[in-house]
């Protein structure tokens, strides 16, 4: 698990001094450029899964669906997820 802190990544806070004994710290990312030595670039297959809407196709599709997650994210960055179903 990488923990990302959002505010740190738009460099709105400084990062924290490296803690040896804390084994999170290891992965902690703290830049885009720590992000991607760890995690490339989204292919285009999943940012092509990215939609600011749903179309009749896709409402279909999750009509048929015993359950689902929705995830939303505001301009600011702040991320949501609802169970639905």
């Amino acid at each position: 698990m990488f923990i990302i802190d959002r505010a740190e990544v738009a460099g709105d806070v400084p990062a924290p001094a490296p803690n040896p004994i804390d084994p999170a710290w290891a992965h902690r990312v703290h830049d885009l450029v720590g992000l991607r030595g760890v995690m490339p670039d989204s292919s285009r297959a999943i940012v092509g899964k990215v939609r600011d809407h749903l179309n009749q196709h896709l409402r279909g599709f999750l009509d048929h669906l015993p359950f689902y997650l929705v995830a939303t994210s505001s301009a600011a960055g702040t991320c949501d997820v609802s169970p639905k179903g």
